[in-house]
């Protein structure tokens, strides 16, 4: 079971994956735009211009709806490897997993797929050195011995697939998103795995030094604790016998006995016989 410090790190990690994402797609969708727009004015293109036309207007009626769509399968994914991280049994097979599905093409003049393990294949070459990187620091944050990453290449395609499969103007149209975002990707999953490092990262100090301060703080001996107890009563006593018998408003009273107090602690520790500045 992930403790509430792992969950919110976790769920920090998926959030900045997933605000990036949606800038990203729009930038995709925006040139898909431009390109369908430049191929309605070509006579001699492929796509006839009313194919070309009717398509921008899919997208455009579509964009909020695929963006959405891409969010929520990357958010479900992202849950399912990090519950995967969390059991006991063997890990599952890789025949049944959900990320080695394909992008299917078969109005193109023949019949053509291309697997998201093989996209993303391309992509982890563009960032192979901050992708090793992710992947261990997310097995350390998931304390597991699998290398574990639930925010892989594999994921983001499959969030992309998932996106695009009601897309109703044609392969060629399906086939345009997909090349574009393949361009896109990898500069993008390299920056934003390196936004992810550095939070992970600075986390794990941050983890490391408040350890360490409460470690510190635990080696207080009993001895010390005891010693600066009866330091305060003595300056209490101190300061309550020299008002004795005297009309000191509350205020002033209240100052001696904590403000004036702390001050004689401190001095009497300075220069007490056993005090380095009284060695020196």
């Amino acid at each position: 079971m992930l403790q509430t410090g792992q969950t919110i790190l976790l769920n920090e990690c998926r959030q900045l994956m997933t605000k990036r994402m949606r800038t990203s797609l729009t930038g995709m969708l925006n040139e898909v735009d431009d390109n369908l727009m430049k191929m309605a004015q070509d006579k001699n293109g492929e796509m006839g211009e009313t194919a070309c036309y009717e398509a921008v207007r899919e997208l455009r009626i579509k964009r909020t709806e695929i963006k959405l769509r891409f969010e929520r399968r990357l958010i479900n994914l992202f849950e399912n490897e990090v519950r995967t991280a969390e059991e006991t049994e063997s890990p599952k097979s890789k025949d049944k997993d959900e990320t080695l599905k394909y992008f299917f093409f078969n109005e193109l003049g023949k019949a053509k797929s291309v697997s998201i393990e093989q996209s993303a294949g391309e992509v982890r070459k563009t960032c192979s050195q901050v992708l090793m990187d992710l992947d261990n620091n997310f097995s350390l944050l998931l304390d597991t011995g699998e290398t574990i990453n639930p925010l892989q290449p594999e994921i983001v395609f499959e969030a992309f697939r998932e996106a695009c499969c009601d897309i109703k103007s044609g392969d060629e149209v399906r086939l345009m998103l997909l090349n574009i975002f393949e361009e896109r990707i990898g500069n993008e999953l390299t920056a934003v795995y390196q936004d992810i490092n550095k939070l992970l990262v600075t986390e794990k100090k941050r983890e490391k030094l408040a350890k360490k301060e409460e470690k510190m703080a635990m080696e207080i001996s009993p001895e010390s604790e005891k010693q600066s107890l009866l330091l305060k009563y003595e300056m209490i006593t101190l300061i309550e016998k020299r008002l004795e018998g005297k009309e000191v408003p509350d205020f002033v009273r209240k100052f001696l006995l904590k403000n004036w107090r702390l001050f004689l602690e401190n001095t009497y520790i300075k220069y007490s016989e056993n005090s380095i500045a009284r060695s020196e």
